[in-house]
């Protein structure tokens, strides 16, 4: 059974990311939902939203699977268009995974996945 917890605190999510990098919080698997924009004009922007589950393999390697979706949203019409959706996995190295981080504002969610006791 399993024990899943949500944070929405940016400084919680850092510190969490960067301590289970690390290989120094106790979690099974980790989920992190965030959201990048990028303005086109006036209100569309190129929108990536997405989802990172990070967990360590057996031998103790980092693995990341990410799921991207990127799409143009026109926020004064509420519309979305061109949604590409691409997966990607694979072992990373956990300095670089944190740098990759820190591009992106620390926003979204992140979802802590413990066993239950």
């Amino acid at each position: 059974m399993y024990i899943k917890t949500v944070t929405e605190d940016r400084k919680e999510i850092f510190t969490i990311l960067k301590a289970f990098t690390a290989g120094k919080y106790e979690a099974e698997k980790l989920v992190y939902n965030h959201v990048s924009f990028t303005p086109i004009e006036n209100s569309r922007y190129n929108v990536c939203e997405y989802e990172d589950e990070l967990f360590f393999t057996k031998s103790g390697r980092l693995w990341l699977n990410r799921l991207t979706e990127t799409f143009t949203s026109d926020f004064e019409k509420e519309s979305m268009e061109n949604v590409k959706k691409k997966i990607t996995q694979g072992c990373i190295k956990p300095d670089k995974y944190i740098k990759e981080i820190c591009e992106f504002p620390i926003n979204g969610e992140l979802t802590v996945i413990k066993y239950a006791d």
